[in-house]
């Protein structure tokens, strides 16, 4: 079984803004092709990705490999963290946490992780040499591309013009528009690519002091009296990493 086709992707459908996470051994676009399968047959009792795959069609998701190169068991381990990291099974499409059905990994597992998130594996938020960079949009380019021969419909370009428009009124930014890297005091990371306001309010944190301090070292101590405010201290956060 080659290295390439061991990966944990994720599907963003451009229009919700929602994102599926998998993985897969069989490669990116038969993966691809299996969903569609699902998603087109009638006898098929679906699940909310798949049901919406088939309402918005093929043409309106963007995909990305998320780790690459890691054995079975790793993989459904990996693609369990990532669910949480993104939190896809609460905001997207994934309805578990993936895996074993369950966020407790295995010490090995965590140390792999924990080294992936400081760029020493092949894996998000690495810096990968300019050999595997090639490698993989090789990869991805004309018929390894999921979306190859996809080209989207007026009425497609039109709900996904509609639905930037929204974002736009509402404050938003195309989804997965910014990567953010958060560091907490006790030294964990955190790796995501929704809005930074959903990122403070899930962990009770202030927005103020993170965008007063984007890429300026640990939020100092403050004399404001509240909660959140006081649980910013000492974070870190990073949109160039």
């Amino acid at each position: 079984m080659s290295s390439e086709n061991l990966i944990v992707y994720m599907h963003t459908n451009k229009i919700t803004g929602k994102s599926y996470i998998g993985y897969t051994t069989r490669g990116m676009t038969e993966r691809w092709k299996s969903h569609l399968s699902v998603a087109n047959n009638p006898k098929r009792k679906l699940c909310e990705f798949h049901r919406s795959l088939k309402e918005y069609g093929e043409e309106c998701w963007e995909s990305q490999v998320l780790f690459v190169g890691f054995e079975e068991e790793f993989l459904k381990e990996a693609e369990s963290s990532l669910i949480s990291e993104y939190n896809t099974h609460k905001y997207g499409y994934n309805s578990n946490v993936g895996g074993s059905g369950v966020l407790k990994h295995s010490d090995e597992t965590k140390e792999k992780m924990k080294m992936a998130r400081r760029g020493k594996t092949p894996a998000l938020g690495s810096k990968h040499s300019e050999e595997t960079r090639k490698k993989y949009s090789e990869m991805r380019r004309g018929e390894g591309n999921p979306n190859w021969g996809n080209n989207a419909s007026k009425e497609t370009r039109k709900r996904m013009s509609d639905a930037a428009k929204a974002r736009y009124k509402a404050g938003q930014k195309a989804p997965a528009q910014k990567r953010w890297k958060a560091i907490s005091p006790s030294g964990d990371e955190y790796v995501f690519e929704y809005s930074l306001k959903r990122f403070c309010k899930e962990h009770e944190l202030s927005y103020d002091a993170f965008r007063e301090y984007i890429n300026k070292g640990p939020i100092p101590p403050h004399t404001r009296n509240f909660k959140a405010r006081a649980n910013s201290d000492g974070w870190q956060l990073f949109d160039k990493f």
